[in-house]
């Protein structure tokens, strides 16, 4: 939505960086409230019911597979985000699996940022609905352009994971009890 770009409905993707995450939205598409790695959502859940995790404030707590990529042939829009919640898990979880299966000729496990997916969307129905699911396929290795984009691309992102246990209002800025102790 950034680069307000049309991909089409497939790509191929290089993978830099993996996040397992809970975003935790008001009711009613009342907005981003935070997000939370799984232990911390574990411990804001009070209702765990299958796909539905509930804060005691009533919010919702949606299990999110966070993948930073570059888009083969379009290095140049920088870092991408690909977000696999709900019926996109079980795609994601195979996802994860091929990305440790890959190796190089010499038998050497290759690491995400050297492989090429191809990511397509593939329609779904039951009685329940319509919706689209993500589709992986393993294509091959990066040539050496690709490499050295990603490499550059990883040097940016975040190292660090942020606990988020230690944001106790949820709402990313201070806890409200301490706001007069630090200095502006």
């Amino acid at each position: 939505t950034v680069t307000k770009h049309n991909y089409g409905s497939e790509i191929e993707i290089t993978i830099l960086k993996f996040e397992h995450v809970f975003t935790e939205w008001r009711p009613e598409r009342g907005g981003l409230v935070g997000v939370h790695d799984p232990i911390n959502a574990e411990r804001l859940a009070v209702n765990k019911t299958f796909g539905k995790w509930k804060t005691k404030d009533g919010n919702d707590l949606s299990e999110n597979y966070m993948y930073y990529v570059i888009i083969k042939g379009h290095e140049d829009h920088g870092v991408c985000i690909i977000s696999a919640a709900s019926t996109n898990i079980p795609a994601a979880k195979v996802l994860n699996k091929l990305l440790l299966m890959q190796r190089w000729g010499n038998g050497q496990k290759a690491m995400p940022f050297h492989q090429i997916y191809k990511v397509k969307t593939v329609f779904n129905t039951n009685e329940k609905g319509d919706w689209y699911t993500f589709s992986f396929q393993f294509v091959g290795f990066v040539d050496q352009e690709l490499y050295l984009a990603a490499k550059e691309e990883r040097k940016l992102l975040p190292t660090k994971q942020v606990d988020y246990a230690q944001i106790e209002d949820r709402s990313g800025g201070v806890p409200a009890d301490s706001k007069d102790d630090i200095p502006y």
